[in-house]
């Protein structure tokens, strides 16, 4: 049986939203999309686990220039979008998108999520000094 929808993958796919194709995100702009909505940093198994999930369901990709919900991620994002906060919204969506597939975590280079995590703090810094 397939582990049930988590919260980290809710968690990433809200920090996903606004994300296409044509405008995907780095890494570091994940790291900082997700502590903004949740008040905490990924943990890179959080992110690799549920990107590759929410990938092999279809909602989210990773390209070479980035993350990015695909056209079923975005619209299951607008459709619970106004229905409470996202950490209570997004995983009643999540559940009628039905059971998860089972994935391996997406592979990152070594080092590549602590960089982003580095990036990320070390902007947040600059903008408060």
């Amino acid at each position: 049986m397939p582990t049930p929808w988590t919260h980290a993958d809710a968690w990433v796919l809200a920090s996903l939203a606004g994300t296409s194709a044509d405008n995907s995100c780095a890494l570091s702009e994940v790291v900082a999309r997700a502590d903004a909505l949740n008040h905490a940093v990924l943990t890179e198994p959080e992110f690799t686990t549920a990107l590759a999930r929410l990938a092999a369901a279809g909602l989210a990709v990773a390209g070479p220039d980035g993350y990015a919900l695909t056209p079923a991620g975005a619209a299951l994002y607008e459709d619970r979008a106004g229905k409470g906060g996202w950490a209570e919204s997004l995983p009643v969506g999540l559940r009628g998108h039905g059971e998860p597939p089972a994935a391996e975590p997406l592979a990152l280079p070594p080092g590549d999520f602590d960089r982003a995590v580095a990036d990320y703090q070390a902007a947040v810094e600059r903008a408060l000094s």
